[in-house]
């Protein structure tokens, strides 16, 4: 076999290689996928959430997950949750701001006229801000938090891996 003729049945043998790798999966086909790695990590007055979705390519679904938490430090948490499609969430996350107000007001009795005196007041605000959120397709989400323990004590870190079990049932 001489040199053109190698170098052709090495060309067309890499495009049948590659249309059998692009094609299709079946109906059924099961894939294990490492979905998403999260790391976080503060000082002992810190803290840090992280909220992460993935969704899986169109036909497929997710049937289970595993989490490799490879570091857990202090304060830190996560949770995992598998949501369908078309759910819808919402949180409402109140923050309070104590402010002093910015004049003082001179106030008099009329039932005693020499009593005379200042006020100065005090304004307490809360605000609050609603988040909704609607997923279009299945979807894993994980939320993580690393809060250090405050002046004088550790710091906080997690680092972790999810893995999921998906299952193709075909593009609808």
């Amino acid at each position: 076999m001489n040199a053109k003729m190698y170098c052709l049945v090495a060309a067309i043998s890499l495009l049948v290689l590659g249309n059998v790798a692009a094609q299709e999966p079946r109906r059924g086909d099961v894939q294990t996928r490492t979905v998403m790695t999260i790391a976080l990590s503060v000082s002992s007055t810190g803290k840090e959430a992280k909220r992460v979705v993935y969704s899986p390519p169109p036909g497929w679904f997710i049937l289970s997950h595993t989490i490799a938490c490879t570091k857990k430090q202090g304060f830190a948490s996560f949770s995992v949750t598998t949501v369908p499609a078309q759910w819808s969430s919402s949180s409402e996350e109140a923050k309070s701001d104590s402010a002093k107000a910015l004049g003082d007001a001179e106030v008099e009795v009329p039932v005693v006229p020499s009593a005379k005196g200042k006020v100065s007041g005090a304004k307490e605000s809360t605000a609050s801000e609603k988040k909704t959120q609607v997923f279009s397709h299945h979807a894993l989400v994980v939320d993580a938090l690393a809060q250090g323990g405050g002046l004088l004590r550790s710091g906080a870190a997690i680092e972790m891996t999810v893995t999921a079990e998906l299952v193709f049932l075909g593009k609808q």
